[in-house]
């Protein structure tokens, strides 16, 4: 019985050390083993686009084009899990159905008949609150005369406009005075050493990220006319001036008789999700940029 149940708990540790293995193996895929991604294009009467993106040898990918209508499809182990085309003829259809059923369940109903009732007219006069005001204004009136009624109302009505302009005023000036107040601490923030050095990480991970995430291989060709042979002349200088930074990847073929843009284009890179997570864990915790979050939050008073 003991040899028995010593056997069964191998099986079950071997098991779960096939399933540990196999948890480890696929997080180290996902990490490690980079998505590719592909876009090519070209542009003469109209925009003709595709672009791939693959993983683990076409384990998983995600195919666009664009010929006028836009067309997405997802496939996981090459068996296609969405297709944006089928969806939408799948929703049309739906919709249709849901039309040709409230369309006939209208047909069956009974009309109704509707029944317009006469207004009842009532004798009785309606009292509103302005009449009842207006009333005991005048009720309590009845004894000062007309001109000093006329000024005293007039002299009230000067004094809320007085007051009222008066609170109105100080809450301008209070609203000013901590407008003040919050640039002149945001302002101390933002020279200070802390956001210096918080501001000079996220540009180095952002510049990582733009050299790792960049297309590797690219090449773009452009026929190019403009109506003024000048304006064509100084877009070729530019085009001189930045040659060093894409060498022979950009080509412009200039035309100086015809207005015309034509050209095509490809462009292939990768991004490794291990990268992605490296950059994300030395931007999260990094204590100056931590503390310059909670400095901007107020979580924290920044003294200088």
């Amino acid at each position: 019985m003991l040899t028995m149940m010593i056997y069964i708990g191998k099986i079950i540790g071997m098991i779960l050390v096939g399933l540990l293995g196999a948890m480890l193996l696929l997080l180290l895929l996902v990490i490690l083993v980079p998505i590719r991604y592909a876009v090519q294009g070209n542009y003469d009467t109209a925009i003709h686009a595709q672009a791939k993106v693959t993983w683990l040898l076409h384990l998983f990918s995600i195919r666009m084009r664009y010929e006028k209508t836009s067309h997405v499809s997802i496939r996981l182990l090459g068996i296609p899990i969405f297709d944006s085309v089928r969806a939408a003829q799948k929703a049309e259809k739906k919709a249709a159905k849901e039309a040709e059923k409230t369309q006939r369940e209208a047909e069956k109903a009974p009309k109704e008949v509707k029944k317009t009732q006469e207004p009842i007219e009532t004798t009785e006069p309606i009292e509103t609150p302005e009449e009842d005001a207006v009333f005991e204004e005048q009720v309590t009136s009845q004894d000062i005369p007309p001109k000093e009624l006329s000024l005293l109302k007039k002299w009230k009505h000067f004094l809320y406009k007085c007051t009222h302009i008066k609170y109105t005023i100080k809450q301008i000036c209070d609203r000013i005075k901590n407008a003040i107040e919050e640039i002149t601490y945001y302002n101390q923030v933002l020279h200070s050493e802390i956001a210096k050095q918080a501001f000079m990480l996220c540009k180095k991970q952002l510049l990582f990220l733009w050299n790792h995430c960049k297309p590797k291989k690219y090449q773009i060709y452009l026929h190019l006319g403009m109506e003024d042979p000048a304006t064509m002349g100084m877009i070729m200088s530019y085009y001189g001036m930045f040659y060093p930074l894409y060498t022979d990847h950009v080509m412009i073929a200039p035309d100086f008789e015809q207005i015309i843009i034509e050209g095509h284009g490809y462009l292939k890179g990768r991004i490794t999700i291990g990268m992605l997570l490296r950059m994300a864990w030395i931007i999260f915790f990094d204590k100056n940029l931590r503390r310059f979050i909670r400095i901007c939050k107020k979580e924290e008073i920044y003294n200088g």
